[in-house]
């Protein structure tokens, strides 16, 4: 089979996936032009996506349906109508307490395997979220990925993906007492691993009793629900003041491992895993508290205050969608800021003071300053070297 029949193949195995939906106003270019990201383009295996002029969008031609583009984007700016994570949540939460495999619909041999039961969920294994691991690590048996065909997969370009993926949801899953690692075939092979038949369960249609049905029913309602969810990343119009151009809100799959994190109990001790998330230092002898690394930040993860004459900038580290997203290091006029990868720890869920300083006027406009050895008399947006960057920033 050529590559081309392969990839129609596939889209006709995803065709139960509702079209994808790609919203250009939450794409961090909206927020911030200088940002260029091109990280949907990056992913998508069969360059479905293009980002032109910083605006991304999407040839439904060219789309398998994977999925990828939905979780890999940190602001979710492409979105579909989706029951499916929520049922196949549901039918591992039914299955007996032994080791599962979830399967993708190009596995060869899906009723034979090392695990005694295997869920087929009609998906690309790289178009499941973190937050979808995470249930599942949370309420079902042990998850393993079987990821060994992806090796000849069409698609097989995303399998980075889908084991950054697993990273992102072990690192979240560490947080949780009762979370079971997730794992990838391909990387903890057990020994002696020998195939046998087994059951194979379809995760669009959960294993339950009738009496169980309503609460499907309900909880795919509100995936479907968190799917439409309006997220106003960007507003314009010179009518429009500069405190709300810019509004802030958590993106659907990350405020859905909040509430996991909220719910459930944290461990005794906290494993160090990678988290898609950035541990931020700030460089006093450059921050002049212009505050706009705050703006900018689509989560309010930043967090600047101030009372007139002292001020502060503190991170919410759980809100913050990392260096894939990145906006405050080229929103900062003053190179003030460094990011660096976060690892695992309850420290995440607690805010933390970056800089606290006390504030002056602007020897030019009167504008709020922050005061210090070393530091410019002058704000950001009176020196010439930086009010030109501004300007090129801001103007589309």
């Amino acid at each position: 089979m050529s590559g081309l029949d392969a990839l129609l193949a596939l889209a006709e195995k995803f065709t139960t996936a509702e079209t994808i939906t790609v919203h250009p106003e939450r794409c961090l270019n909206a927020r911030f032009r200088l940002r260029h990201c091109t990280l949907c383009a990056d992913a998508c295996p069969t360059d479905a996506i293009r980002v032109t002029g910083g605006t991304p969008s999407l040839n439904p031609n060219d789309c398998v349906h994977c999925g990828v583009c939905l979780h890999h984007c940190p602001t979710e700016a492409f979105t579909r109508t989706d029951s499916l994570p929520a049922k196949l949540v549901q039918t591992a939460a039914a299955l007996p307490h032994q080791p599962v495999d979830l399967l993708c619909p190009r596995h060869p041999t899906p009723d034979r395997g090392p695990a005694a039961q295997a869920i087929q969920t009609h998906r690309c294994l790289a178009g499941l979220s973190p937050a979808t691991l995470v249930e599942l690590a949370v309420q079902g048996p042990e998850i393993w990925l079987d990821d060994t065909p992806c090796a000849a997969c069409p698609l097989g370009a995303v399998h980075p993906v889908l084991q950054e993926t697993v990273a992102q949801a072990n690192g979240w899953a560490a947080l949780l007492a009762r979370a079971r690692p997730i794992r990838l075939r391909t990387e903890e092979r057990p020994e002696a691993e020998t195939a046998r038949a087994r059951s194979v369960y379809d995760a669009t249609q959960p294993p339950l009793p009738r009496r169980g049905l309503l609460g499907i029913f309900k909880k795919a309602g509100q995936e479907i629900t968190a799917a439409d969810e309006k997220i106003e990343m960007i507003r314009v119009g010179k009518d429009i003041p500069v405190t709300e151009r810019l509004p802030q809100a958590l993106p659907p799959q990350r405020k859905k491992l909040l509430d996991l994190l909220q719910q459930a109990a944290p461990p005794a001790e906290v494993a160090a895993h990678p988290l898609p998330i950035a541990d931020i230092s700030i460089d006093p002898a450059r921050c002049t508290a212009c505050g706009l690394c705050a703006r900018f930040c689509p989560t309010a993860a930043l967090k600047f205050l101030s009372d007139g004459s002292e001020f502060a900038l503190a991170l919410q580290p759980a809100l913050c969608l990392g260096e894939r997203c990145g906006i405050c290091l080229p929103a900062c006029p003053e190179d003030a800021l460094t990011l660096r990868p976060a690892q695992s720890s309850a420290a995440v869920l607690r805010r933390k003071p970056l800089i606290l300083g006390r504030l002056g006027r602007c020897a030019r406009c009167e504008e709020p300053i922050a005061v210090g050895e070393g530091l410019p008399d002058t704000c950001f947006a009176c020196r010439p070297r930086n009010a030109g960057d501004l300007i090129k920033s801001l103007v589309r």
